[in-house]
């Protein structure tokens, strides 16, 4: 529990500024307390005294501000050591590695046992989800579908637009001429 608090509030300055990327000032506001807050009564991190305090994190990514940017999420793809991802999220993970603190800590070796366990912890918090993974008929897809429709739900902060939004969206590329492509 420990090494997760740890990581996540070492990732907080990545959410402070894509808050303030999508135009949510207080937003942005909050999780400058909680890093405040927990880097202090958290002893650096291992504690989450502001979850205790009922100041929830809310994770937000360089992906997350592309899509609330208007950037279409693109085809879904697998990247290798890395997992599920899309045209859009996939090199948005460049800007997110660029910005965050561990990147800019100048002892290698302890910077990379950091990232180590960071990857151990990562892993660790997925091992809940296998038993669905192997009960799912087709993994890919259902892979595919949640990491998808788990993306929508966090570019729109849990109140994406109705069904009909993808269908107006595809109709948009229907009535383009693109014969000049074949």
């Amino acid at each position: 529990m420990g090494v997760g608090n740890f990581f996540s509030n070492l990732g907080t300055p990545i959410n402070i500024i894509n808050n303030l990327l999508q135009g949510k000032a207080r937003a942005a506001g909050t999780e400058t307390g909680r890093l405040l807050l927990n880097s202090t009564l958290g002893l650096g991190g291992l504690f989450d005294p502001a979850s205790r305090a009922g100041i929830q994190q809310r994770d937000e990514d360089f992906g997350q501000t592309l899509g609330v940017w208007g950037v279409p999420p693109g085809a879904f793809v697998v990247l290798p050591f890395l997992g599920p991802s899309s045209l859009r999220d996939g090199p948005a993970l460049a800007v997110d590695i660029y910005t965050h603190p561990l990147t800019y800590y100048d002892n290698s070796s302890i910077r990379t046992k950091l990232y180590v366990l960071l990857a151990i912890e990562r892993r660790a918090s997925v091992l809940s989800v296998e038993k669905a993974l192997e009960d799912a008929y087709d993994e890919y897809a259902f892979v595919r579908d949640a990491y998808l429709q788990r993306r929508v739900f966090l570019v729109y902060d849990g109140d994406p637009p109705d069904e009909n939004f993808y269908e107006d969206f595809e109709d948009d590329f229907e009535d383009e001429d693109l014969s000049e492509f074949e």
